[in-house]
């Protein structure tokens, strides 16, 4: 069989009159096969990306097929969705706000705030927030600048992605004047900290200890003084209320009939914000009788172990008294540290309220003597463990609900000389705490 490519036959037909004609009916350019893209006018960008600062400030990306629709059929030539919007902050507005805070960065000092922590995917993030002096808004801005992954979290990771975040925002390192974070060693310790291997780079770095947090690391710590059964039974009130609308259908009906009223949600305590839990002492001492009635009934209805344990937590006096004692000093604390949780704060006041309560702790369990002769430099250095300066146990201020409450009691002598032991053992350890952290203070 023989092949031929027959192309003198193709050239002879290319010039014939049919194909000719034919070529020239068919021909057409290729805009004929691409839609024209429809211009958008400046309004129209306007209202888009409004909307999408809109979105990204206020509410969620996953929300905006609905509002997309909704606009759509009032304003026919809207066109946004999740698709777009997450486009637009992501590629448009994104970059432009960043690049203008930078811009406003580069023109002062700054201070950079780091933290690091592991996400619900297990993986090592650097946090990187930034605060400086704006000149375009002429006041101090606090705002995040970005977020690093970390192979490790050493001090010397950190401090290279610090390094490199600066490196690639085009900030000058020599003009990071603070860095703050929280206690980690890693982060600020005295040797081969991320703060030790950014000074080596900036000689005039200063450090600044987060102690946002410090007063519920002390009460915390504090609290070891009480018997764990006081803080178990907190925990676990909360616990019996919280997967059972039952037994919590029950408590109100119960406490309805007690008092009147509906009784206040139990609070839970949290690990982290551990002053949270002078809310939920005070929350347990309103409602106490009806509680402890609840639960006498509760161990006989559900024959639970749990609910026969807290009956028992319950008609114990003692955590009463513990409760009682808690109450007044932790509410001191918390009230002090909420100051810190405010945005824009007085630091002289604050300053002043840490002394404060450092003093009326100090005077709960000193001698007044001690207060006439030293100074306030002087309470600083204070021997809190000196039996020259302290109150007799008799004389040490453990409140006057506390001391009324013990008296009327029906416990042996013994047990209300160990009750009161152990609150003050708690006071002496809040005020070695704060003499600790005073010293820090002041030193800065």
């Amino acid at each position: 069989m023989d092949l031929r490519a027959h192309y003198n036959d193709l050239k002879q037909h290319a010039a014939t009159t049919k194909h000719c004609s034919g070529c020239n009916s068919a021909s057409a350019s290729m805009t004929s096969f691409v839609q024209p893209i429809p211009s958008i006018s400046n309004d129209q960008k306007r209202r888009e990306i409004r909307f999408a600062i809109q979105t990204a400030c206020c509410t969620s990306i996953n929300t905006i097929d609905g509002y997309g629709d909704i606009l759509e059929d009032e304003f026919p030539a809207f066109r946004m969705h999740c698709t777009k919007c997450t486009a637009l902050i992501a590629s448009v507005l994104g970059p432009y706000f960043k690049d203008e805070m930078l811009k406003d960065i580069r023109t002062s000092h700054y201070s950079l705030l780091i933290d690091e922590s592991i996400d619900v995917e297990v993986k090592k993030l650097l946090c990187i927030c930034v605060k400086y002096f704006s000149i375009e808004h002429k006041k101090l801005v606090s705002t995040f600048l970005g977020m690093l992954e970390l192979n490790q979290a050493c001090a010397k990771d950190i401090a290279n992605a610090v390094l490199i975040l600066l490196e690639s925002c085009n900030l000058e390192t020599e003009n990071v004047i603070g860095i703050g974070t929280d206690g980690a060693s890693i982060l600020c310790g005295k040797h081969h900290s991320a703060f030790t291997l950014l000074r080596d780079k900036q000689p005039s770095l200063q450090r600044v200890r987060c102690i946002c947090h410090s007063r519920d690391i002390i009460a915390k710590k504090a609290i070891r003084s009480i018997p764990s059964n006081v803080e178990f039974m907190i925990r676990e009130t909360n616990n019996w209320f919280s997967h059972s609308p039952k037994r919590q259908a029950d408590y109100r009906e119960l406490y309805l009939t007690l008092d009147g009223g509906v009784p206040l949600k139990l609070i839970s305590p949290c690990e982290t914000r551990w002053l949270v839990m002078e809310d939920c002492v005070d929350r347990l001492l309103e409602q106490y009788d009806a509680l402890s009635l609840h639960f006498s009934t509760a161990s006989s209805v559900e024959h639970c172990y749990a609910a026969r344990m807290l009956q028992e937590m319950y008609h114990n006096e003692t955590n009463l008294l513990y409760l009682t004692f808690l109450k007044p000093i932790l509410q001191h604390i918390k009230v002090v540290n909420k100051i810190f949780q405010l945005e824009s704060g007085d630091a002289l006041h604050i300053f002043r309220d840490l002394y404060t309560l450092y003093v009326s702790t100090l005077k709960r369990i000193l001698k007044p003597s001690v207060f006439t002769s030293n100074l306030q430099e002087q309470l600083q250095s204070l021997d809190l463990q000196s039996s020259v300066i302290n109150l007799s146990q008799e004389d040490v201020d453990l409140g006057l609900a506390f001391r009324k409450k013990l008296e009327e009691s029906k416990l042996t002598s013994v047990s209300k000389d160990g009750i009161a032991k152990r609150c003050l053992e708690f006071l002496k350890v809040l005020a070695c705490e704060y003499q600790f952290q005073w010293r820090i203070i002041s030193s800065c």
